[in-house]
């Protein structure tokens, strides 16, 4: 189950000075998003996430908005989609694509959600093969480029047996548009999951070995080893490295100092030994003058002492050693394309003299009802709370339970046709009713739109 502090994320807010205020939230849980409406000037979004709780669970999965009180009671809500805040992504073709090799793509439909692990990523099962895989996806626009990152460079790792395994490609139900992807599934068997915190000599050795191997062969950065994202094998006693949903080339501008692999390497083992706190990376940069003194709750095969040898020796023969300054000068560098664009659209707007003008646009996202509008195809994600499912009943990964059937297209799609209507961005509507545009708005409006092309 996705944790509390988790489920929740403030996209936007809609303040007035002494209110109201709107905070539109979304749900990782139901994937949906609402809108909480409350009198006074909010200028924080958590008073309106807590209040929020109380209620999501409990209202019908077509309201789109909801006004509370300051205590928490709910005084009304709203069906009405003008105040639909879900946004409406791009999925690349399948066709541009390349298939991982001698398999079909999985699509959607044949995932059975088992549980939910983290926003846009579940446990599921594939309804054919039996198989436990982790899924990982993205609905919302925060998360699209970093899934099609994760996915085409995982997949293009070679097999590593200290490296958690890439599966397939997932496709939505026609099969034409990607929409994530499965890994071997390795929840509840990190480090941080431990009943009984346990080290090994050899598993530094494995964990060394894969950092390694990503940096000096691959010209890849991991940037972030933690307990969490190194998993126990108790069968073949060995570690895995898995989550590249942080990963960059080597000498990238997206590389973080902080998120150096060898530090992070460095820092989580002395975190796990010592059990001294959370500590931020970038205080561990003098760790072998630090104590190494074992934790009584933490169980060891070798001293502590000589866990921080090995990391002193593996620092200076990296330091040392030949240097990767750009992944170019990796011998096995991992490359991969970036997301192919959308076809342009038609947006009309209305000009300050009451005409429409229409301007041809690359968007990766729109606003669902937009998107409804013009007869553009939706890709539904909405699924029952989770924790209103009995026992024993399971969701298909397109958030239908297993008992029903598509009662729709298809594809999982659902199409309107209707006539073209202005689009309104939450930037344009105060200018659309204050007198319209003129050209030189309409060239603003395409850049601060959010919706409106690529984030940098």
């Amino acid at each position: 189950m996705i944790s509390e502090k988790d489920r929740f994320y403030a996209t936007s807010g809609d303040i007035t000075p002494d209110g109201p205020s709107v905070w539109h939230i979304l749900d990782w849980d139901q994937r949906r998003n609402i809108s909480v409406k409350m009198s006074q000037e909010l200028d924080d979004e958590e008073p309106a996430i807590e209040q929020l709780k109380k209620h999501i669970d409990e209202i019908d999965p077509d309201i789109f908005l909801i006004h509370v009180s300051p205590s928490g009671r709910l005084l009304s809500s709203s069906k009405d989609p003008k105040y639909d805040q879900a946004m409406s992504v791009y999925y690349p073709p399948i066709k541009e694509v390349t298939p991982v090799e001698g398999r079909d793509p999985i699509r959607r439909s044949e995932l059975i959600e088992i549980d939910r692990i983290g926003p846009g990523i579940d446990l599921v099962s594939h309804a054919s093969s039996g198989a436990k895989l982790e899924f990982k996806y993205y609905w919302d626009r925060a998360w699209m480029f970093r899934i099609w990152d994760e996915m085409s460079l995982w997949r293009r790792l070679p097999r590593h047996p200290h490296i958690a395994v890439f599966d397939n490609i997932v496709v939505d139900e026609a099969g034409s548009k990607v929409i994530g992807f499965t890994t071997e599934s390795t929840h509840g068997a990190s480090l941080e999951d431990q009943k009984r915190p346990t080290f090994k000599l050899k598993w530094l050795k494995q964990l060394i070995n894969a950092v390694d191997d990503l940096n000096l062969r691959y010209g890849i950065q991991h940037q972030n080893i933690s307990t969490q994202t190194i998993i126990v094998d108790p069968e073949k006693d060995s570690i895995k490295l898995t989550n590249f949903n942080a990963a960059v080339h080597v000498g990238s501008e997206d590389l973080l100092g902080a998120r150096d692999d060898i530090l992070g390497v460095s820092s989580t083992v002395y975190e796990f030994i010592t059990r001294r706190g959370n500590y931020d990376q970038r205080g561990f940069k003098n760790l072998q003058a630090r104590d190494w003194i074992q934790h009584p709750e933490v169980a060891l095969d070798a001293p502590a002492p000589q866990f921080r040898a090995l990391i002193k020796e593996w620092q200076d023969r990296r330091a040392s050693g030949p240097q990767i300054l750009s992944y170019k000068a990796a011998p096995e560098r991992i490359e991969w394309p970036v997301m192919t664009e959308p076809e342009p659209i038609s947006r009309s707007y209305i000009m300050q003299d009451g005409s429409t003008r229409s301007k041809s646009i690359v968007t990766y996202c729109e606003r669902r009802i937009d998107a409804l509008a013009n007869g553009r195809e939706v890709l539904n994600w909405e699924r029952p709370p989770q924790s209103k499912l009995a026992k024993g009943e399971r969701v298909l990964a397109t958030g239908k339970k297993v008992e029903q059937r598509e009662s729709r297209a298809t594809n999982g799609t659902h199409k309107e046709e209707k006539k073209e209507a202005p689009a309104m961005c939450p930037m344009g509507m105060m200018k659309m009713q204050s007198g319209g545009y003129s050209m030189d708005d309409m060239d603003e409006l395409l850049k601060l739109c959010p919706f409106s092309g690529r984030k940098a």
